[in-house]
């Protein structure tokens, strides 16, 4: 919901939005690591030829592939990977980032999705994962 609304999704930008958010962490859970974002993109390309979708490839990949870079992405397909990425930020911040998305629209988005524990979980993930990958704390960032 957040990246089809930053980058004012349709039709079928919203359709590859709707594919990237749904695989973007299930290497987390499928794969059992949480440096998941290779497994996320093998599933996803698993995925796409059986959907009629396999020309989507390479922009399902850079998003889920780069939905937790640092700085902005400047490489293909910019306009979703960007919005992409700046949601997953926005979110897994607690939507604390600065956004020109409306505060009441968020309030509403957090009450048809609500956090359920999701952000405790995931701390509890990244402690886990440090104290056994000390020299590899966070796999998943990228600058």
């Amino acid at each position: 919901n957040l990246a089809a609304r930053m980058a004012a999704a349709r039709g079928d930008a919203l359709e590859k939005i709707a594919v990237a958010a749904a695989f973007h962490d299930i290497g987390i859970w499928l794969a059992g690591t949480f440096d998941y974002l290779q497994p996320s993109v093998d599933h996803a390309r698993t995925y796409l030829p059986g959907a009629g979708r396999e020309a989507w490839r390479p922009e399902i990949e850079a998003m889920i592939q780069q939905h937790h870079k640092v700085t902005p992405w400047k490489g293909a397909s910019r306009p979703l990977v960007e919005s992409f990425r700046r949601a997953d930020w926005l979110d897994v911040c607690l939507f604390a980032l600065p956004t020109r998305l409306p505060r009441r629209w968020l309030s509403d988005l957090l009450t048809a999705f609500p956090r359920m524990g999701f952000h405790l979980m995931l701390c509890r993930m990244s402690v886990c994962w440090t104290l056994h990958h000390p020299l590899r704390p966070l796999p998943m960032f990228k600058w």
